[in-house]
């Protein structure tokens, strides 16, 4: 059966996220990590693991359905942790630094993921005022609109953590 085009509007959605994700991450600890690049490229590939299992996760119908809810959102919750990962390993080691990480950002930009994701799940505000909101500020267009604050975080915080790099002389 060839999935209508609202279905595969609503995968292409999700994989996108799925693509996003991994990239994001990758050049956080990429930034973060610069002086260590064998321990950059080590969680990178952890990353990029991770996004595949999230691919696979997404794309394989025998993964699908109630039965493999718990292994989705594990490879989920494994994804956004490995982005943490490198960031925690930095914060205890007594050679690296958090300053490549741009923290401020990480953290703002993981807020208003976090702050979107929930208002999406929620359903609010459309929850409390049925009908008011079937058109305009519904909590998906809210979600969109906070993930895209998130995107310029990360772009900021990539700014920052480059210039620390690559400073012209």
């Amino acid at each position: 059966m060839i999935p209508s085009s609202s279905e595969d509007t609503g995968n292409g959605k999700v994989l996108s996220v799925a693509a996003s994700s991994p990239y994001g991450i990758c050049t956080m600890t990429y930034f973060g990590l610069y002086e260590q690049p064998l321990l950059a490229n080590f969680y990178i590939t952890i990353i990029l693991a991770c996004g595949l299992a999230v691919f696979w996760a997404l794309l394989d119908p025998s993964v699908d359905g109630p039965r493999a809810a718990k292994y989705r959102a594990a490879v989920f919750i494994a994804l956004g942790a490995s982005g943490f990962a490198p960031i925690l390993h930095a914060a205890l080691s007594p050679s690296l630094t958090l300053d490549g990480f741009s923290m401020e950002y990480v953290v703002a930009q993981s807020a208003f993921y976090l702050l979107g994701t929930a208002v999406y799940v929620n359903r609010i505000p459309e929850k409390y005022w049925s009908g008011v909101f079937d058109v305009w500020g519904a909590s998906h267009q809210i979600f969109h609109v906070l993930v895209n604050v998130a995107q310029v975080l990360h772009l900021l915080g990539l700014r920052k953590s480059m210039m620390q790099h690559y400073t012209l002389t």
